[in-house]
């Protein structure tokens, strides 16, 4: 009973989400937004695990509303302070931390002729750990986010058995394996998003250092070339992890604060629009013009500035 509860709670849930979509949409302010702040401005698209047939539809939809560019790009011309080769509604797509079935994605990226980003938790890919995150409930989760780093992984050892070196079988791996991510490099530019996906701002000075430091050093010794960028896990920073990103001399970092992407943005505060992994195409375009991220945040945080605090 208490499960045929949850799943029509759920379900409820699902379309009340799909209903303010459509007013979203319906309201006009996406197509405003579009042509009178995305026309000149990179929007920069957040994703994670989303499934081959989604991303198909959304690919679909965006190769004909923007023009795709890479990161690269963008980091050019915020260096050079110049806008004069930046097509009209650019459009970056970024993955979070380098789920196995992101190697799925390849052929979708060759057909749209897409070179997305895909920021890597160094010390989980190749590798049969697991994120931590994910042997927990939602509820769990949001706690473990709010909690100091040594504070979290003491919870994860006492109530879920879980340390950040725990292994398991191949058949349940989570992350791309160093030959699926080598298959891939042609396709996609890999960055760093840290080794373990801790909480930026909760980890000590030690901690903090060392994630970015690191993680940037294991993609080194992947790859043996450069690695430039950055993405905040759960997008959570302070200034102390902008001042060390650029004193291991990263160019940008990529926040999960709402907003678009001009020749004066911070590039170590770049700004992004989040999409589900399962968005509608109603979903895609109402998240995309950000109004669905400015309200989650002004819900969960009270802020009206499309940050977390």
């Amino acid at each position: 009973m208490n499960s045929q509860i949850f799943n029509m709670k759920n379900i409820f849930i699902k379309i009340l989400k799909e209903i303010i979509a459509n007013l979203i949409i319906f309201s006009g302010i996406p197509f405003l937004i579009r042509n009178f702040i995305a026309r000149k401005k990179v929007t920069i698209i957040l994703y994670h695990n989303p499934k081959e047939e989604v991303l198909e539809k959304h690919l679909n939809y965006l190769n004909k509303k923007y023009n795709f560019i890479k990161l690269e790009d963008l980091t050019y011309s915020l260096y050079k302070k110049t806008w004069k080769n930046m097509p009209n509604f650019p459009l970056i797509i970024t993955f979070d931390d380098g789920y196995k079935n992101n190697y799925k994605l390849i052929n979708l990226f060759k057909k749209y002729k897409v070179k997305p980003t895909i920021y890597l938790c160094t010390k989980i890919v190749n590798s049969l750990k697991l994120f931590w995150f994910k042997v927990l409930n939602d509820k769990s989760k949001e706690h473990l986010k709010r909690v100091s780093q040594s504070e979290r992984e003491r919870i994860l050892r006492k109530k879920f058995n879980f340390s950040k070196d725990n292994v398991v079988s191949k058949s349940q791996r989570q992350s791309l394996s160093k030959n699926e991510i080598i298959n891939m490099k042609e396709n996609v530019n890999f960055e760093s998003h840290s080794r373990y996906h801790p909480i930026l701002p909760k980890c000590t000075e030690e901690e903090s250092l060392s994630e970015i430091k690191l993680s940037r050093n294991d993609l080194k010794k992947l790859f043996k070339r450069k690695f430039d960028h950055f993405s905040f896990p759960n997008g959570d920073y302070s200034q102390r992890e902008v001042n060390y990103l650029k004193k291991f001399g990263y160019k940008t970092s990529r926040t999960c604060d709402i907003g678009w992407n001009y020749f004066d943005t911070n590039p170590f505060l770049l700004k992004t629009c989040l999409i589900t992994d399962t968005a509608s195409i109603s979903m895609l375009k109402a998240q995309i013009s950000g109004v669905t991220g400015f309200l989650r945040y002004f819900k969960n945080f009270g802020t009206i500035n499309g940050k977390k605090k």
